[in-house]
């Protein structure tokens, strides 16, 4: 475990450096958009051989899916749906609003500690970047 932990540690640091370009020896790099054929065919077409190449994702749907960002009117029907069928049964608001909250919190709990920890370990990114 001391181990795999020193590895991340180092592979983490690496990229912090390549990043904000700390380390001339790490190499170079520039963000570029996809072209039209590049997107198409879904190659790369530019020699990455001595310079390398980001490419910016326009969708960003693989990063940002993993959050409720984006989510929120489903989110507020599911809680006004949730709402309404408590509310039906025990004809207590109060009560009724009180569960509504909790189950809510419960939601956003679990969604920040398990698709947040998922995204870390496997992207092999930091957690201080994430949201």
């Amino acid at each position: 475990m001391e181990q795999q932990t020193k590895i991340y540690n180092e592979l983490n640091n690496f990229l912090k450096d390549f990043i904000n370009r700390v380390d001339p020896k790490c190499g170079e790099y520039k963000c570029i958009d996809e072209n039209f054929i590049e997107e198409l065919l879904n190659i790369e077409l530019i020699d990455t051989n001595k310079i390398g190449t980001f490419r910016r994702d326009k969708s960003e749907m693989s990063y940002s899916s993993a959050f409720i960002y984006g989510n929120e009117w489903s989110l507020m029907s599911f809680e006004l749906l949730l709402f309404c069928v408590l509310d039906m049964f025990w004809l207590n608001r109060i009560f009724t609003s009180l569960i509504v909250y909790l189950i809510s919190k419960l939601i956003l709990l679990i969604t920040k500690i398990y698709f947040t920890n998922q995204l870390a370990k496997s992207c092999l990114i930091d957690e201080r970047f994430l949201i």
